[in-house]
């Protein structure tokens, strides 16, 4: 078969998704490209068309669970592409998987032959094996995919670096260079690999230089990796000078429209639950769809008419002041009167029956959110992050992201505790939520902070800051999970 070598690397580049997670693969998964485009008796056009067959397969794999969306509130439903959702949505989705092949894996290949034409990058006449290449591919590599992942729609999904979400012994490097320095070194030991096989496969001949500093780079960073991690769990398990914050997420498995007085009295009883043994109480985001705080007020939208919206929302408070010492963080919708017709998708903090502070969403998903939901203008850490203090007396910062700004590392920095709360509800494929639980462990183990990450019906759970799950829902259960999130002083 002509494209074999294409078709295997994205096979394997496949096998390192969620949910079947074997992140060990991504450090050979291009190998076999690799070899395809060094292959003399190939043509240029026939080299690009294996590019693609790669990230075709992989983006289309990676992708596909988007395509099961079932909420269409963003679509009006007396128009004609409301009649016509689910095949348009799937075309679209085909079409953006299409488009990440070509700008992601056709561009790499592209400009992989350019390099090895180039007579700067012969060494000796051999251009093949020369140390300017193995050192510029990965930096190549790295900017196509930086490029892909800020431009048109800034997404992050099916960057390689994610893939190594269950591997924190080699990933914890994210941490000083980024998911982007990962991919990039992902991409160095791929090629390393790759000019091996290739002059041994020619000439059976291995070029040791190449594969030596290979060796040692990767084993003396797992090492690094190894030593830090026993370093912190000794710190946080033994070290008396450790903070431990009580967390409960509440898993209501409750539909994203789901507004009857039952659901929500349902929701208050857990709420009751979780706040007798823990000091903050985490829900999801929008779990309350009949709740549009008004940012000046701070009471729901209609509030003054009475009715079921005042009737749930003073149950709410009172939840709240049930439980004086607990932090209640709730993803609600909120409306400032500068934007009076749109939306924003928020997160309050609740304490003793009163809001002490909002987080509005400062990156929307284009085409869906935007239409209806306001991007934040939120340039302040006081508007980035919400303020507390814990049952103690100790202050606390969370730094939210809610739902697909998980996806977008630009947003947080230098964290003490990551708030990603969500719902992955609205996509019915179970790997939509596996893939972005597994972005949260990444994002987590890069700002090497704890991350809380709350789901309706998904993977809530909390994360501590080398990507290890603390403790984990259940899928699709109605649930209270509950751990503590150590802080070493």
């Amino acid at each position: 078969m002509n494209f074999l070598l294409p078709i295997l690397s994205g096979i394997l580049l496949c096998l390192s998704l969620p949910p079947w997670g074997n992140g060990i693969l991504v450090w050979i998964a291009l190998v076999p490209l690799h070899l395809f485009l060094l292959n003399t008796n190939r043509s240029t056009k026939q080299k690009l068309i294996g590019g693609f067959i790669t990230g075709a397969l992989y983006f289309l794999v990676a992708l596909w669970p988007l395509a099961s969306v079932d909420v269409w509130w963003w679509i009006a439903p007396d128009t004609f592409f409301f009649k016509i959702r689910s095949p348009l949505w799937t075309l679209g989705i085909i079409l953006l998987s299409l488009y990440g092949a070509v700008s992601t894996y056709v561009l790499y290949s592209f400009l992989f032959l350019k390099i090895h034409s180039h007579p700067w990058f012969k060494e000796g006449g051999e251009h093949v094996y020369s140390w300017r290449t193995l050192i510029t591919l990965p930096l190549v590599w790295m900017i196509v995919e930086m490029v892909r992942t800020a431009t048109v729609f800034g997404f992050g999904w099916a960057h390689l670096g994610y893939d190594l979400y269950n591997n924190p012994y080699i990933a914890h490097i994210a941490h000083w260079i980024g998911i982007d320095g990962l991919t990039g070194f992902i991409m160095y030991i791929n090629i390393a690999l790759s000019y091996t096989a290739h002059r041994y496969l020619r000439e059976k001949k291995i070029p040791a230089g190449v594969l030596t500093i290979a060796i040692i780079l990767f084993s003396s960073l797992f090492v690094w990796g190894y030593i830090s991690i026993r370093t912190y769990d000794t710190q946080t398990r033994f070290e008396a000078r450790t903070t431990n914050i009580s967390v409960s997420l509440i898993n209501t498995n409750t539909q994203t429209d789901a507004t009857t007085p039952e659901t929500y009295n349902y929701i208050f009883s857990l709420m009751n639950t979780a706040a007798t043994s823990s000091s903050v109480v985490v829900l999801p985001e929008n779990i309350f769809p009949l709740f549009i705080l008004n940012e000046q007020t701070h009471k729901p939208l209609g509030y003054e008419k009475g009715g079921t919206v005042n009737t749930l929302y003073d149950s709410l408070i009172t939840t709240s002041t049930q439980h004086p010492q607990t932090l209640f963080l709730i993803g609600m919708h909120t409306r400032s009167v500068s934007t009076p017709h749109k939306e924003h998708n928020g997160l309050i903090a609740l304490r003793d029956g009163h809001v002490t502070d909002v987080y509005k969403k400062r990156k929307v998903l284009p085409f869906s959110e935007a239409r209806v939901i306001q991007e934040s203008s939120a340039v302040s850490t006081q508007d980035t992050t919400i303020s507390a203090v814990d049952h103690d007396g100790t202050p606390v910062t969370f730094h939210p992201l809610i739902c697909s700004e998980i996806m977008l590392p630009d947003l947080v920095h230098d964290a003490s505790i990551i708030l990603n709360i969500s719902n992955n509800g609205v996509l019915e494929n179970p790997r939509a939520e596996q893939y972005n639980h597994a972005v949260a462990r990444m994002r987590a183990l890069e700002q090497r902070a704890p991350l809380i990450h709350s789901e309706k019906d998904g993977l809530s759970s909390l994360i501590d800051p080398f990507g290890r799950i603390i403790t984990e829902a259940t899928y699709k259960e109605k649930e209270i999970v509950s751990g503590f999130i150590r802080l070493p002083h």
